[in-house]
Formats: C-alpha cells, structure tokens, sequence
C-alpha cells in the first residue's frame, strides 16, 4: 500500500539545495513522465494524488486557467458542504443507482469529481486527463486552496483521444503506461478514511481491470471495474459532472513553490 494520495507537501521538496540566484530555466514536460520520475525518485509511491496535493494543499497560488466561466461559480460553491449533498442527491436518481464504490466488501459513497486535464501526450494523440472521485466528507476550499474534512476517494488517470473532454467509451488499465487511446495510467488508486488536516489514510493502487465511461450532455456516467493491488476487486459507479481544471500549457510548473517538486535538476 502506498501513501500517494495527498501526500505531504513538505515530502516531495527533497529538490531544496537550490542555490539562490542560480539560472533556473524551466523545460515544459509533460505531465505523465513529471509524476512517473517523482514516483520513480521517491521512496513512498506517487499517483494522481501528488499533483491534487500540489495544487489544493499548496499555500501559495497555483495559476489555473478555468475550463469555462461557469466553473468559476461552481469553485464558489464548492467550499460549502451542502453543496455536496445536493450534488449527491441529483446523481443518485440516475437510473436508480448511487454514487459509490465498492471495495473489500465495504461501500463507499461518492458526492462529486475533480478533472486535471494535461494536455496531449507529446508522442501519442492522447490527451492526459486525470480523475478524482470524492465523498461528501471532503470539501474543497478554494480560499487555500485545499481539501478540509476526512473521506474516502479514487483517483484514475486517463488517456483519452478527445483533446476538451474525456471521450466515452472502455478504458483499460495499462501496466506498460504506453499512453495508449483509452488506457488507464499506473498512476490509479483509491485511498480510505482520508484525514485532510493530517494527511493520513488507507492509500491502496489500482493494478487492473477497466473503466466505462459515457456522457450526456455535461454529465458523465462512470463505471468502475477495477483490480486493486491487494487483489481485490474495486467496483462502483458515479454519475454527474466534474469541476474541471485545465493545466494543458504548463503555466503551473512556474510557480516557485512548484518548480522544485519536478523533480529535475536546473538547466544552466
């Protein structure tokens, strides 16, 4: 089991020797091989999570650009619990099925999504988009920014050959990480009882199975088949919308609490 969902902030500045005043020029990478090396480089395992950590836990402002005006509203609303449970109550009614997922024999709920869309993969047609799928016990404040609360959530990495939306269809779980059109990335886990103030959890790897993904409209049904590493199988379904975030140009990676966590030396 690996702590890789929101893990310490302070666990990954292990790149602090920097030397002020020292020419730092940034190389744009993409975001699939950042998080493989800081994974690689690390001795706790890295997923998904590190970069929701990098962004909702960091003190200092990380530059997004919003997918569309409207998720300027719906980031308001996120710092309010309640705004969760309307959300949930909304999707349970799809087709008679609530928003959960199943692992071990113990079901959780799940009350809303969370998209990081990175952008193309620089020698695939695919675009790097991922998921993390919460319960209403976690609560998102963008005045931090950071998560707040305790919970329980999964966190899939897709490549999707849809450049602005995760494309329906049958994603499959990829060992070889070839970035692949619908393919799951290794860096896939769900992660149990979830304290945000001390960051401590159950963190368990997704290693197999797949993902089926529709939409309608703005809303996305999603269904999990998963394999966790335990051998354990990881089922559930949510369907609704997700506050997406678009980190396709990088701009992020200038941020000066950021640029160490990247895990690659300056360029002089």
């Amino acid at each position: 089991m690996s702590k890789g969902l929101f893990p310490s902030f302070a666990a990954f500045a292990w790149n602090q020797k920097m030397q002020k005043g020292e020419n730092v020029k940034l190389r744009c990478i993409e975001g699939h091989q950042i998080r493989k090396r800081i994974k690689s480089e690390h001795s706790s395992d890295v997923s998904v999570g590190f970069m929701l950590q990098l962004l909702f836990k960091n003190q200092k402002t990380i530059y997004l650009k919003m997918k569309t005006k409207k998720w300027t509203l719906l980031l308001a609303l996120l710092v309010s619990p309640f705004f969760f449970a309307a959300c949930s109550d909304d999707d349970d009614n799809n087709n008679g099925m609530s928003n959960h997922f199943t692992y071990d024999g113990n079901t959780y709920s799940l009350a809303g999504g969370i998209m990081l869309n990175f952008g193309q993969q620089w020698d695939h047609d695919t675009y790097n988009m991922d998921l993390f799928l919460h319960s209403d016990g976690l609560a998102f404040d963008p005045s931090v920014p950071r998560f707040t609360g305790t919970g329980d959530g999964v966190a899939i990495e897709f490549f999707s050959p849809g450049e602005d939306e995760l494309v329906p269809g049958t994603y499959t779980f990829d060992p070889d990480d070839t970035a692949e059109p619908f393919t799951i990335g290794t860096l896939a886990e769900i992660v149990l009882d979830f304290d945000a103030a001390t960051e401590e959890g159950t963190f368990i790897e997704i290693v197999g199975g797949n993902v089926e993904v529709s939409k309608s409209g703005s809303n996305y049904q999603i269904t999990l088949n998963l394999v966790a590493e335990d051998g354990n199988e990881v089922t559930g379904y949510y369907s609704g919308s997700f506050t997406w975030f678009d980190l396709s140009d990088w701009d992020f990676l200038k941020n000066e609490a950021v640029r160490p966590l990247t895990g690659f030396k300056s360029l002089r």
